[in-house]
C-alpha cells in the first residue's frame, strides 16, 4: 500500500483521466388509459463528464443536466462514473442486474399480498347489511 504522500507524487503526474464516463437507460413514452397501459422505447446513452478539478483523492466532474458537480472518489469500488467506457459498461450492467432482482424481490412480495388479501382476510370481512325498519 503507497503512502499518502507517494500517492500525492503520483497523482501530480497524472492527467488522466480528463473525462468520466456513465452509462444510464431512458426511457421515451407515456402511460395512457385507465388501466396504465405504457407504450415507450428504452435507450442507452453513454454519458460524458468533463473533469473540471483534481485532488489526491479523486476528481470532481461537472454534471451533465446543470445539477449539482460530483466527486468521484478514484480508488472506490463502485463510481459514479469511469474513466473508460469499458469500465463504464461493466458497471451499468452491475447496476440493472441489481436493479432486476431488487424488483423481482419487490414483485413477489407484492403478489403474496395481493394473494393474501383475496383469500384470508376477503374471507375474514363480513359485510355488514343494512338495517330494515318495518313499521
Amino acid at each position: 500500500m503507497q503512502s499518502e504522500q507517494t500517492q500525492g507524487l503520483l497523482w501530480d503526474l497524472i492527467e488522466e483521466p480528463k473525462r468520466l464516463y456513465r452509462y444510464a437507460d431512458v426511457a421515451y413514452g407515456s402511460i395512457f388509459d385507465e388501466d396504465y397501459s405504457t407504450s415507450y422505447t428504452v435507450k442507452i446513452e453513454l454519458l460524458e463528464y468533463e473533469v473540471i478539478k483534481r485532488t489526491k483523492k479523486g476528481v470532481w466532474i461537472l454534471s451533465v443536466h446543470g445539477g449539482k458537480d460530483h466527486f468521484v472518489l478514484l480508488n472506490a469500488k463502485k463510481k459514479f462514473a469511469y474513466a473508460t467506457k469499458e469500465e463504464a459498461l461493466e458497471s451499468f450492467l452491475r447496476r440493472k442486474n441489481s436493479q432486476i432482482k431488487i424488483l423481482k424481490n419487490k414483485l413477489a412480495q407484492a403478489e403474496m399480498a395481493l394473494r393474501i388479501a383475496e383469500t384470508d382476510l376477503k374471507s375474514q370481512i363480513v359485510v355488514e347489511q343494512p338495517e330494515i325498519i318495518l313499521d
